[in-house]
């Protein structure tokens, strides 16, 4: 029997840190006699997670080395999100939902906040769209408050790659996304002693439409 994704992470509180790093597919040239700069800018952007794990018990380790074979390298994936912005610093009142299909690029446009509502979103806050493969991350460029018939526009960090719904709920709280890991190895199957010292792994967001 296949495996269903995406999993979810181990609930066993061993997770240390989780570093989210924005990538961005960017190139320069420099002069080499005028020393000037040209920049090259192309649309992919990308999450890299940096995922720490606490010193464990062998016990512990069997979970993680399980979930690690359940994920069988890069095919499977996983939801995963920051723990320094699980909670907004906006006040996300309302019910948000993406306002029209076709949406995608750098803006998203938004309803079913509470009308005339301040700073819904602020600066760095991190929404989910989606949920299950369709599960995608953004943090949110600007501040945001609602206008007078509840809708307000998004700029968000990664660009939208496929358009989400109409209606699809935004997720303001414990957001997470899609990722799968950045190698096709992984630490399950090394030595006890690196277990009980302590294992970090690296992935990466899915970009492509589930």
């Amino acid at each position: 029997m296949s495996e269903t994704y995406p999993l979810s992470l181990p609930a066993d509180g061993a997770i240390t840190a989780i570093r989210l790093v924005k990538r961005r597919a960017q190139a320069a040239h420099e002069n080499a006699f005028t020393l000037a700069e040209d920049i090259y800018d192309y649309p992919g952007r990308q999450w890299v997670a940096q995922v720490s794990l606490r010193r464990m018990s062998a016990a512990e380790a069997k979970v993680w080395s399980a979930f690690f074979a359940r994920l069988d390298g890069r095919v499977g994936t996983f939801l995963l999100g920051s723990q320094l912005k699980a909670q907004p610093n906006g006040n996300p009142a309302g019910t948000p939902r993406v306002k029209g299909a076709g949406q995608k690029g750098g803006e998203l446009l938004t309803d079913g906040w509470t009308p005339d509502a301040p700073l819904v979103l602020a600066a760095g806050d991190h929404i989910q769209i989606g949920s299950g493969l369709a599960a995608r991350l953004y943090e949110v460029k600007e501040d945001v408050s609602a206008d007078a018939i509840g809708e307000a526009t998004l700029k968000l960090w990664p660009r939208l790659y496929f358009a989400h719904a109409d209606d699809e709920p935004i997720v303001t709280e414990d957001a997470k996304g899609l990722f799968r890991l950045d190698q096709s190895d992984d630490s399950s199957d090394e030595t006890r002693r690196k277990w009980i010292d302590g294992v970090s792994f690296t992935a990466k967001s899915v970009i492509d439409a589930p």
